[in-house]
């Protein structure tokens, strides 16, 4: 009973230090979602779009041994942001990985990031 109890208060502890590092990302960078309305008004006007995107991201990827992630869960600051770390039971993705400018195509490694909740179904569409 005491594992319990203590495994239930430590969750809800890791929990709270969770969203506060979310929220404080959240206010620090310009996160856009993928499958809302902003993602895809932000790729029409981009000069590269998510698959061009992937491609730069491959070919860097290959060049300094890294694994590129083929999931695009956000958009962090004009960058395309590819990730390999995702936990769907959560559901979570990571803002570290392979992040492609979508205006110059400048790709960089990012190593640390924070655990972000992703949007899967866009609430805001216009009907």
């Amino acid at each position: 009973m005491k594992k319990i109890l203590f495994m239930s208060i430590l969750s809800i502890m890791l929990s709270l230090v969770g969203c506060n590092r979310e929220k404080k990302y959240l206010k620090e960078h310009q996160v856009i979602y993928y499958g809302t309305f902003e993602f895809e008004k932000f790729e029409k006007n981009a000069k590269i779009n998510k698959e061009k995107a992937y491609k730069l991201g491959l070919t860097f990827s290959n060049k300094n041994g890294f694994i590129m992630g083929n999931n695009l869960f956000f958009i962090i600051d004009n960058y395309y942001a590819f990730t390999n770390h995702y936990i769907p039971k959560m559901p979570a993705a990571s803002t570290s990985g392979i992040w492609v400018n979508a205006e110059t195509g400048e790709v960089k490694y990012v190593k640390k990031g924070i655990m972000l909740r992703p949007k899967y179904l866009p609430e805001n569409y216009p009907e």
